[in-house]
Parts: structure tokens; sequence; C-alpha cells
């Protein structure tokens, strides 16, 4: 009424799960906001439709009505359609032949009645993935606990793709009152690992979401899942072993790079081991390197192998001639190169601080899905200049405890009761600390990724790396 907005920053939506982000009041003085318009327009067609939407249409037939709700260049209108399309008679909606449509059907459904049990399990039981994925949603949102045994029965499917294993994982972990453990439930990703009754795909899956330096996850037991006759899970132990650093699974990496029969998609990865001590393996990457009928291997071999110095790139602050020297390149993008250097032990190292696809350490933003924004150039400034846009949940904060220690790390939450606040620390660590033996805190408004990362990488190589983050998840 006073004419005050409210906003929030930039955290994630579940805020009610992490406890990231504020919320903020914006106050307007009209006499000092010159740049105010003191007239308000008049509404447009687009406004109008909502505002009716909203107040109710019921004469307006399903098909426009289903269009509007597909509508995302207008998410406003489209949200209106909802709110029209959850007043309609949606009983028949999972049977409609346009998956699309019966998951706008679901979304109105939950606004209408958010606890129908039945129709969410019917949603659940559903064989479109993107129906099964929202009545996951939906469940998780509303705490649905009466449906934990057909959530637990999607985990029990071998036809389960990743993204329906992440969503059933984390609303089971929901379900039992452990939403702060998102998807990892370590006894339970263990356990399909060992199985090996499990589906290949399913033990894969387990796999990617362990940490990969997690003790649990043996030389014996990698070597047993590298000798697997399931292909995904073979390239996954693969990606496992190349972010090792221990010396007791390196054994198990060289000695299947040896083979003469090597898979190039798990050798591409295992070269990416001895990357990290190219000194140490100089003989076996000279030799992967002249293996032609493994092209990506060798090109990795031949890109650790290599000492040359890494010359004429444009300066880090030039975005427009980065862009420009990409745009010049002759040779066609490779987004798998780009999946490796995203792992590469000594050249991007993007996965020591982020994660994708579920791989890597939780750190720095997910970037999983930041490629729907778009926007290369943006993407590419963040990368060269990660101080010139921080998201406050990445704020780090400098805590000083009363022993004369200082941690550094991102607040996680509070703790409640525990008498601790949780951090994760720079290695992806979450760590505890005592709230009675903290003596100050500090929000630091920096990011902790250093500029000139990519200094060792060429112009082809940043371009790769761009299209791997761009194609998305």
């Amino acid at each position: 009424p006073d004419g005050s907005i409210y906003f929030t920053d930039w955290a994630l939506t579940f805020y009610h799960l992490h406890k990231r982000g504020r919320i903020w009041k914006l106050e307007i003085d009209p006499e000092k906001a010159t740049w105010l318009q003191q007239e308000v327009e008049e509404p447009n067609r687009e406004s109008k439709l909502a505002q009716n939407l909203r107040k109710g249409m019921p004469d307006l037939p399903l098909e426009k009505l289903l269009n509007l709700c597909r509508n995302q260049s207008k998410p406003f209108v489209a949200r209106a359609a909802l709110k029209e399309l959850s007043r309609r008679d949606l009983s028949s909606a999972l049977d409609w032949d346009n998956p699309r449509d019966a998951v706008s059907a679901i979304l109105a459904h939950q606004m209408a009645k958010p606890k129908d049990i039945d129709f969410a399990k019917r949603a659940l039981a559903h064989s479109n993935s993107k129906i099964q994925f929202e009545a996951l949603r939906w469940i998780a949102n509303e705490t649905l606990v009466s449906l934990k045994k057909p959530v637990n029965q999607v985990l029990e499917r071998k036809d389960l793709n990743f993204q329906l294993f992440e969503a059933a994982l984390a609303t089971r972990n929901t379900l039992d009152r452990k939403s702060s453990s998102g998807v990892t439930d370590e006894k339970m990703l263990l356990s399909r690992i060992r199985d090996q009754e499990t589906p290949g795909n399913i033990r894969a899956y387990a796999l990617r979401l362990m940490k990969p330096d997690d003790s649990r996850l043996t030389p014996d037991l990698l070597s047993k899942l590298l000798q697997s006759e399931n292909a995904k899970l073979r390239l996954e132990t693969s990606r496992v072993l190349a972010s090792r650093n221990d010396t007791e699974t390196l054994p198990i990496a060289m000695e299947h790079l040896k083979k003469s029969a090597v898979n190039d998609d798990e050798a591409s990865f295992l070269v990416l081991r001895l990357a990290a001590d190219p000194g140490a393996h100089s003989s076996q990457l000279e030799e992967l390197a002249q293996r032609k009928e493994l092209p990506n291997t060798a090109s990795e071999a031949s890109r650790a192998a290599s000492a040359a110095t890494i010359t004429g790139q444009p300066a880090f602050d030039d975005i427009d001639a980065w862009l420009a020297a990409i745009d010049e390149l002759k040779s066609k993008p490779d987004p798998a190169a780009g999946e490796r250097l995203f792992h590469h032990p000594l050249k991007a190292r993007c996965a020591s601080c982020h994660r994708h696809s579920g791989r890597g350490k939780i750190v720095g933003p997910d970037l999983s899905t930041v490629g729907e924004r778009d926007d290369r150039k943006w993407l590419l400034t963040s990368i060269l200049q990660p101080q010139a846009e921080v998201p406050p949940q990445f704020h780090p904060r400098s805590v000083k405890m009363k022993n004369g220690e200082t941690f550094v790390g991102f607040l996680l939450r509070n703790g409640g009761r525990s008498g601790k606040e949780f951090y994760r620390d720079i290695a992806g660590n979450d760590v505890g600390l005592d709230k009675l033996e903290i003596e100050d805190r500090t929000e630091l408004e920096m990011s902790l990724m250093p500029p000139g990362l990519l200094a060792g990488l060429s112009v082809e190589e940043v371009r790769d790396l761009l299209v791997y983050l761009e194609q998305g998840n």
C-alpha cells in the first residue's frame, strides 16, 4: 500500500530447505526518484488476459487454455492460465496425448487440491518420465508421506533415467524428514553400487552421486566395477578413477589403459588421472597419444604431454575479443572434450569446486543448467571475471574462533538446537562449528573463484568448455 517493493535475492527457491537468501524491502522516495513514472500505464493485452484468467474464464476452450499454459515467453500469463485450469475437471487429464498438457494439469490440480493422494499416485504411475518427475515434485512439496512406498518402488525400477533417480531419491529423503540431505543417501547409494543384482545403469547413477574420494569406494570395488559388462557403469567408474588422487587406485587406471580393447570414452577419462602428473607418466602418455584407433584418448594424452605455453589469447577483460576469436575458429565444437576439460586436474579444474550432471564438488554454484540462460557472453564473463557478479548466497564468510583460528566457508544452516553452525569449506566438506566458540563472523562480498583460471587453455579449449556448459544436463 505504501508503494514499497518486496523481493528476494538470488537464492534458490526452496528456501525452507537451505535457509540461504534474504527478503529485501525497497522504499522509493518519489521526490528524489526523478526516473519514477508518475502515471500508471494502461494494462496491455497480456496483462488484461492474465487478470481475466485469474478472475475466471470458464468459456475459454480447453485447447486455447492449454496453449496459454505453455506460454514460456509470458510466465505471468501461463501462471494465470494454470489458475483457470485448476477450476476445470481434470479427472481424465493424465490420459491426454500431449505430456506437456498433462504436466500443466498436474500443476493446476496441485493448486486446487494439493493433498489429492489418488491423483498424485496415478501421475507417478504414468508411463511418461516428465509426468512422473512432476508427480515426484508434487509429492515432495506437499510431503505426501502415504506415498512413500510407490516412491521407493520408483527407485527399484530398471528403466529409470538419472533425472528420475535423483528426483525419487530427493523425494524419499523429504518424506523421511531428511530434506537437507537432498540427493545424498550414502548408505542406500553404496548398497546399490555393491549389489550385483542391481541393474548396471542404476549402479552407475548411484556411483555418480557418491563423492569420488569416499574411502568406502575401495580399490577392490572400483576394480570390479571397471570390469562390468555394463558400459555406463564402466564409464562412470572411469570418471571416478580420474577424480581420485590416491596411490592405491592409480595402478587400476594404468592397467586398464594398457588393454588393447579398451573403450575410447573410458580411456579418455582415465588419461586425466595420468595428466595430474604428466612428468611421471610421460612414456605412457606418449604411447597413448599414438593410438589413432582411440581419437579422444589420443587427444587427451597429447594435451597432457604437451608442455607448450598457450599464446595468442585475448586479454581476460576483453570479452568481445574472446567471443570474436571463438567465432573465427574453423574446427568443429567438441562438447565431449569440454566435459573432460571441466574435470581436468590441471587445465580448467572446474570440478574441483563445481558440480555438473551430478559430478564434481559442491563448493560453488551447480552448473548443470547454466546453459538454460542462453547467454554466451554472460557465461564467458562469469568464467573470466568471477568477481563481476557474485550471488549473495555464494558470499563466503570468515569465522574467527576464540582459539585464534579462522575458518572461511559458506554458511549452510544455523543448526537450530544443535549448538552448531554448519558451513561448507573450500574443499567441499561440511563442517560444524560450535556457536559458543565463535568470536566473530564477517561476510566477504567476493568470489572465492580466482581470476585467470583459463590462462592455460587455448581459445579452442575455451570454446569446447563453453559448448559443454551450454548444452546443459
